[in-house]
């Protein structure tokens, strides 16, 4: 008992660690808005707002054409990652405020 204990210990520690060395900063690309969806396609649902350039939120994953993001208010969306561009490689709360502005078209694109 002691050794499956001890093994499943060292498992969630290690991806603990691995997820506080390996999460990501995003940044809103300079001239660009970001659309936040329910999932990662095209024609999820998206937030009644959208991100302006600057804004700043945290990766937690990815899939091939979108980053799996956490708002500053907690809530977890998609968003294209064209949108955005990784600024460094720490787990830093996100900041900055979500407009409410009428969505871009698909991919959030202007």
């Amino acid at each position: 008992m002691r050794r499956t204990t001890f093994f499943i210990t060292g498992i969630l520690s290690v991806f603990l660690f691995t997820h506080l060395i390996f999460a990501q900063t995003l940044e809103v690309k300079p001239n660009r808005s970001a659309i936040v969806k329910t999932a990662p396609t095209a024609t999820a649902e998206q937030f009644s707002a959208r991100l302006p350039a600057g804004t700043i939120v945290e990766k937690i994953g990815q899939v091939p054409r979108y980053y799996s993001i956490r708002l500053s208010d907690g809530r977890i969306g998609w968003s294209y990652k064209g949108n955005c561009r990784v600024v460094d490689n720490q787990s830093n709360p996100p900041t900055g405020d979500i407009t409410k502005e009428k969505p871009l078209g698909p991919y959030g694109c202007a």
